[in-house]
């Protein structure tokens, strides 16, 4: 099942793979509209310009679950695909079910004396509490836990593996694959490719991979650099961990990418980092520093190599405004074609 819609430029296409009619579990292809509508052209020039395809996923601080939440998502994450679209590429963007704040568990032994204070004090707040709970944990119900996010990008990467061909025909590709991430994205990123469902793809080609502002370091008590120690910082993104996920997940799956830098396969890699990820406020500052560590885990994943293994690329930006920054298209353009 797919959706085309047709732009002054470029052409998006849905691909709802698993007939879910979930947009989280869709793929969605943006390429070039005169590439796909001029055939006579595209016959004649058969062996030329051909292009890896960019598959890009996306960043959304994991989160989804609600319709507006994941069409928000989607939208601020597509500037880098239109982007690139309009220089020729095809880019393909992974999405996957998002998760959201926990249900509010009322056996919980804060819950039972609120709810006793709430009983002797006021009866009719108590109500107020009750139902606020339920409408909560009705709407937060179902949300995704990490297996289903790393199951929906597995997924999503199989369509594209058993459709290989069939892709890069279409789209005149050369059979090679830029494989690409950005902030929580790269997170899901690095766990898919450090997992041994990466190894059944036997059709992606892939020729490098991209880190965009990525999230790379949230373990407790690690530093920037891999070393054991208390961090404010970490605890504070730890909380925020435990809010979206259960611990199980959190212990299991949410570690620091700087943490297993050594176990990714052995590709070329391009760390694409911020001046400034967040906000210019020295505390705000030191937490995106801290989360987003880009230049550090460049670093460390060189000491894992032959010290050539990532190259990586600063821009003067924040993590909100840099997708559709002319340089970031610039830089992206200019590791696919010469570095």
């Amino acid at each position: 099942m797919s959706l085309d819609k047709i732009g002054s430029k470029i052409l998006i296409k849905h691909i709802d793979y698993k007939d879910s009619k979930n947009f989280e579990q869709m793929i969605t292809i943006y390429s070039n509209e005169k590439d796909n509508n001029n055939e006579k052209d595209k016959d004649n020039e058969k062996d030329k310009d051909k292009k890896p395809i960019f598959v890009f996923m996306m960043g959304s601080a994991w989160m989804g679950h609600f319709p507006l939440l994941y069409y928000i998502t989607n939208y601020w994450n597509s500037s880098i695909m239109k982007n690139l679209a309009k220089k020729g590429y095809t880019c393909i963007s992974i999405r996957h079910r998002g998760t959201f704040f926990k249900p509010i568990p009322l056996y919980s032994k804060y819950s039972k004396y609120l709810i006793l204070f709430l009983c002797i004090t006021n009866v009719f707040a108590l109500f107020n509490y009750l139902l606020l709970v339920f409408l909560w944990n009705s709407i937060c119900k179902d949300t995704a836990d990490y297996t289903t996010i790393l199951k929906d990008v597995h997924d999503s990467l199989t369509y594209i593996d058993d459709n290989y061909e069939t892709i890069t025909s279409k789209y005149n590709g050369n059979g090679e694959i830029v494989l690409a991430g950005y902030s929580s994205g790269v997170h899901v990123l690095h766990n898919t490719l450090i997992s041994p469902n990466f190894k059944q793809y036997k059709n992606i080609s892939i020729k490098k991979i991209v880190y965009i502002s990525g999230v790379l370091n949230i373990d407790t008590n690690v530093d920037n650099l891999g070393n054991i120690r208390f961090n404010l910082y970490s605890y504070i993104v730890n909380v925020f961990l435990n809010l979206l996920f259960s611990s199980q997940d959190v212990d299991t799956y949410l570690r620091s990418p700087i943490l297993t830098s050594d176990k990714l396969p052995d590709k070329k890699y391009y760390i694409i980092g911020c001046k400034n990820e967040f906000l210019n406020i020295p505390f705000v500052k030191s937490i995106s520093e801290f989360v987003f560590c880009s230049r550090a885990f460049s670093e460390k994943l060189n000491l894992t190599g032959d010290g050539n293994r990532s190259k990586y690329i600063e821009f003067n930006k924040n993590h909100w405004n840099l997708l559709n920054y002319h340089g970031l298209t610039e830089s992206i353009n200019c590791i696919i074609k010469y570095l």
